[in-house]
């Protein structure tokens, strides 16, 4: 079976926007460009083999620090989008445009995975036509950013942040966080709850959904921490669902009974928590006090 082929539209204002909302201290447009470019490459290889990618931006303006690193990667190519008079850019309808333009193209000929890199509503048109025309629709947007009618449309969401952070880390950059730092969990709610976390990342990036007694089950085999039995498991995964870092998703139909539908599961990306643990965020411990001295 030949390996997917995909190709990529990518809202670079979007993207931008998404990244410099996630991380503090990304000053400079060619630095953030670098790894959004080896992040957007990451997630397209879990997918097939990028083809193209289609980065939409107006380059006359401070975007043009880009355009150097898009003319070394001969698979992206830059399209000029010029702003509205009043200010803001018209990327989402050139994309929108160009996907409807290419589902009609490749129509009749084996079609390739599209991956749009974004995740504002706008987009929900142009995945939906490419699903009845028989497309696979990826979506790489920040976590939080997304808008939910296009995650229900998309064979696969991947959370941007992920990769860049990922490309960071093999670049030795630091990245910070934009959290606050009241907000951050403590080290041992990160210690308490990483094994659970990483566990269903692994699932969900190599599986098209993650049921939850098949993740209970998991669970129950390889982390008895949270869970030597399947009754203790589901108690461990109602506890992540209590705080926040696990959700309910669509139910699927059962594989042993086509007629029952079965409960998935899904991380919430956007977590403190879980981003914490994921993009490896340096908890430290509380550094402990002495006593209070007694008073007069």
């Amino acid at each position: 079976m030949p390996e997917e082929r995909v190709t990529a539209f990518v809202d670079w204002p979007n993207v931008e926007r998404g990244l410099r909302g996630h991380f503090r201290g990304l000053s400079q447009h060619q630095d953030l460009g670098r790894l959004a470019i080896s992040a957007i490459e990451a997630i397209s290889e879990r997918i097939g083999s990028l083809e193209t990618a289609h980065a939409y931006a107006d380059w006359r303006t401070a975007y043009a620090e880009i355009i150097p690193l898009l003319e070394a990667n001969y698979r992206f190519r830059a399209v000029l989008v010029p702003r509205k008079a009043s200010g803001g850019d018209r990327c989402d309808t050139a994309i929108v445009a160009d996907i409807v333009d290419f589902t009609h193209t490749h129509a009749a000929t084996h079609k390739p995975a599209i991956l749009l890199c974004a995740g504002d509503a706008d987009y929900a048109v142009a995945a939906r036509r490419a699903l009845e025309r028989g497309f696979e629709v990826y979506v790489a947007s920040v976590s939080g950013s997304l808008a939910p009618e296009l995650a229900s449309l998309s064979t696969a969401v991947y959370p941007l942040e992920r990769y860049f952070s990922d490309a960071a880390r093999r670049s030795m950059i630091q990245l910070i966080p934009n959290i606050r730092t009241e907000d951050l969990p403590s080290l041992a709610e990160v210690r308490r709850w990483a094994g659970f976390v990483r566990l269903l990342n692994r699932m969900t990036q190599t599986l098209s959904y993650v049921t939850l007694p098949y993740f209970a089950r998991r669970l129950s085999e390889s982390r008895p921490k949270y869970g030597a039995t399947m009754r203790q498991a589901y108690t461990s995964v109602e506890e992540a669902i209590d705080l926040g870092i696990v959700r309910y998703d669509v139910p699927v139909p059962n594989p042993n009974n086509p007629d029952q539908y079965v409960q998935t599961i899904v991380l919430s990306n956007g977590h403190v928590l879980v981003r914490c643990i994921l993009e490896n965020i340096n908890i430290k411990a509380p550094s402990e006090s002495p006593p209070d001295a007694p008073t007069d």
